[in-house]
């Protein structure tokens, strides 16, 4: 029998010995350790996906124990903690047609057994329907800028105007005219994007950056609805930057 829940959060113990299993009006918020968890089963979630567990020692518990058990996940809200995902189980929750809003933090993801790093251009195109799209690197994520971004950002038009766009692990691939060809046709009104570098750019392309931006701000209509932008570098935090003011 399919099991329909609006929202499937998986947390944090919340005490050493103290497991949690709490269901309410179709939402269901555990800890993966708890016995009932095993039981689980054609879970078809709806709304909300949340996979909170941190401070596992293992990064697999959401393929090897989450995935399997899902019948179908059309969350509109996304977000996923420490883990590491093959494509597939990646695919599974996140739903190209209905994920709205997407937060990754230090999450790998693996195409082959051969392939360590994945595009973030992927995730990118994957969420066309997204207003908000997150991607951390706190500890660590195989997610990064590649070679081939750029000329796939200058040419995509989302579905969904973004409200917030927040990338980790950037390096100079990442380039500013593209950037903010992409920033042009996919930017809501009053949107925040935040670029943050894995390690520091050289100071000739941080200029070219800021001067891309500096002239994609006269061509942004309503100027009211100019976003802000914020770079951040590894050692220091170059200041946030809005459209209607100099660098």
């Amino acid at each position: 029998m399919i099991q329909v829940l609006s929202e499937f959060c998986v947390q944090e113990k919340e005490e050493e010995d103290k497991q949690i299993f709490e269901y309410r009006q179709r939402s269901l918020r555990l800890s993966i350790q708890h016995p009932k968890a095993k039981n689980l089963n054609n879970l078809y979630i709806i709304t909300t996906f949340s996979y909170q567990d941190s401070r596992s020692s293992s990064k697999i518990n959401l393929c090897k124990f989450i995935v399997p058990k899902i019948h179908r996940c059309e969350a509109k809200h996304i977000d996923l903690w420490n883990q590491n995902l093959t494509l597939d189980a990646f695919k599974a929750i996140v739903s190209a047609k209905h994920v709205r809003q997407l937060y990754l933090e230090d999450i790998n993801i693996y195409a082959n057994d051969d392939n360590d790093e994945f595009p973030v251009e992927y995730i990118i195109q994957h969420c066309l329907n997204a207003s908000s799209i997150t991607v951390n690197h706190i500890k660590s994520s195989n997610i990064i800028c590649t070679k081939n971004n750029s000329s796939i950002l200058a040419d995509l038009f989302l579905n969904s105007k973004l409200k917030t766009f927040c990338i980790g692990g950037l390096n100079e691939h990442l380039n500013p005219q593209d950037f903010c060809t992409f920033m042009k046709n996919n930017g809501a009104s009053g949107s925040r994007f935040t670029l943050s570098f894995k390690s520091n750019p050289s100071h000739e392309y941080i200029s070219n950056l800021k001067k891309q931006i500096d002239v994609t701000k006269n061509f942004w209509l309503p100027s009211r609805g100019k976003p802000i932008v914020e770079l951040i570098l590894p050692k220091k935090l170059i200041k946030k930057v809005h459209f209607l003011s100099n660098f």
